[in-house]
């Protein structure tokens, strides 16, 4: 069941709720993936408008009709004391343990077995210095923030890639006015990884101005 983070700065103890946690999966979605599920309501709001059983959307307009947007992900990899040990997103598509299964520039390719981009950890095979992994995502071109209406029902998920039981999400639209989100952080404590939601909002788009702003 998953876990919807509403508030920034809840905790979810993962290892805990999901025993022998070992492989999560970051996904990220947005584009022509959610445009179809945004066409087959249209669909229905339009029977019931012509049926009477309600209100017709005036959500018509397609989402890539403005455009190609890319929406990056990408994952920070901290020691204990907050220095980087690594970082994995398009330009650098691994890491010991970290995946990146491809980029999409446009919001109309699925590199990932379900959503646009995915990034595969296998918290078993990290680098043991790494203690924490932040969560990124950030538009590259093609639009000027989260709100814009192409990125409408966009989101970033944690999945136990193990059972494909979807731990949290995050609705990317709510960021108005940001190109860049860091979404939170899986973090080693006591023996268990938890996950921590930030929902930090970057005005840039730029990966180093937000790892920057995770650093400092």
């Amino acid at each position: 069941m998953a876990i919807n983070l509403i508030k920034a700065g809840q905790t979810v103890v993962l290892a805990k709720e999901n025993s022998g946690l070992r492989k999560v999966t970051l996904g990220l979605r947005w584009g022509a993936l959610t445009e179809k599920k945004e066409e087959k309501k249209e669909k229905v709001s339009l029977l019931s408008a012509i049926f009477g059983g309600g209100r017709r959307s005036s959500s018509s307009e397609s989402f890539m009709s403005g455009g190609a947007v890319d929406v990056d992900s990408a994952v920070i990899l901290l020691d204990g004391n907050g220095r980087k040990v690594d970082r994995v997103y398009y330009a650098m598509r691994s890491a010991q343990g970290v995946y990146h299964a491809g980029d999409d520039r446009s919001g109309n390719n699925q590199f990932g077995e379900v959503d646009n981009e995915e990034i595969y950890v296998d918290l078993q095979k990290l680098n043991p210095a790494v203690k924490e992994i932040y969560v990124i995502a950030n538009i590259f071109s093609g639009a000027n923030d989260f709100n814009d209406r192409r990125l409408r029902g966009s989101y970033v998920r944690l999945l136990n890639s193990e059972n494909n039981d979807e731990l949290v999400r995050y609705e990317l639209d709510e960021f108005k006015g940001m190109r860049g989100v860091v979404l939170g952080k899986l973090y080693k404590h006591s023996g268990d990884w938890k996950f921590k939601a930030l929902g930090q909002g970057v005005q840039s788009g730029s990966i180093d101005v937000i790892e920057r702003a995770i650093i400092g």
